[in-house]
């Protein structure tokens, strides 16, 4: 089990990777798992999950796109496509504690898959966001596997200049 510091600090890099990687979205705010878990009940919700795992951790990260208007006219790719940058700028990120980090492409799954993502018992944090034209996303990050011996004392949670990002990844 992770110490609730590092839950804390994993949380801030979670907000602070929604608001990096998704420029149109603000008002980023923690969310109980309880109501992260309920919008698998929307009707029309979209699920879309990565994985990102290192030697020692192990992780989901999810994009759950409620079912307002503004957002079911978002297509597939799109959504897929928020969830891989969200995904990306959570990797490099965590890359300064953890160096030895990958993550896989996005995968559109039913939004009842929410539940049993949580059924194991698995540690959850999840945001919030909602922007201007009323599009509402949760973006959830499920730990796996993590180190018990690991924190993230060492990592300095900030947004790294856009200078900095000439990362390219192939898959």
């Amino acid at each position: 089990m992770i110490s609730a510091q590092t839950s804390d600090q994993l949380l801030t890099l979670l907000s602070t990777s929604v608001s990096g990687s998704v420029t149109s979205l603000s008002g980023v705010h923690p969310v109980s798992i309880d109501d992260w878990i309920s919008q698998q009940h929307c009707e029309n919700a979209q699920l879309i999950m990565l994985t990102l795992s290192g030697y020692n951790f192990r992780s989901l990260i999810c994009l759950l796109a409620d079912n307002t208007l503004a957002t079911t006219a978002m297509d597939d790719d799109h959504l897929q496509e928020l969830a891989n940058n969200l995904c990306g700028t959570f990797k490099r990120q965590l890359s300064q504690s953890l160096p030895e980090l990958g993550m896989s492409t996005p995968s559109a799954l039913p939004s009842g898959c929410v539940a049993y993502l949580q059924e194991d018992g698995s540690p959850a944090l999840a945001v919030r966001c909602v922007d201007a034209n009323g599009i509402v996303l949760h973006a959830c990050l499920v730990l796996l596997q993590v180190d018990e011996t690991w924190s993230l004392s060492s990592l300095e949670l900030s947004t790294p200049e856009p200078e900095a990002l000439g990362e390219l990844e192939l898959f």
